[in-house]
């Protein structure tokens, strides 16, 4: 499951350097992978990373209809695509990415990963 874990932070970082960025997720997630590629020190980008990412990408319009619709109180312009806190940086919260896993992915995972 700690490899599921770093899949998913990976995509979560992935998704806030195109929102910092003004960058596509796809340019930002090639951009990872041919570093990975490129460089020893670079961890490669897994397949779940680049499933959750393009899937993001594949379904953003409708996950951004979905969340206007529901949101109660926050309009989309309010919510960032990709939000980091706590002191370190280490918790994540990114909403779309969520939205892609839960609604389309084929294979979602057990509760508990």
């Amino acid at each position: 499951m700690a490899a599921r874990n770093t899949a998913r932070k990976r995509a979560f970082q992935i998704l806030f350097e195109g929102d910092q960025r003004g960058a596509e997720v796809l340019t930002v997630l090639a951009d990872w992978v041919r570093l990975s590629r490129g460089d020893t020190r670079q961890p490669p980008v897994s397949e779940y990373t680049m499933e959750l990412v393009e899937g993001y990408a594949q379904h953003a319009k409708r996950i951004d209809e979905l969340l206007a619709q529901y949101s109660v109180g926050w309009t989309l312009d309010r919510m960032p695509v990709a939000r980091m806190d706590g002191d370190n940086g280490d918790f994540y919260q990114v909403t779309p990415e969520g939205w892609t896993k839960l609604a389309y992915s084929p294979t979602p995972p057990p509760p508990w990963s």
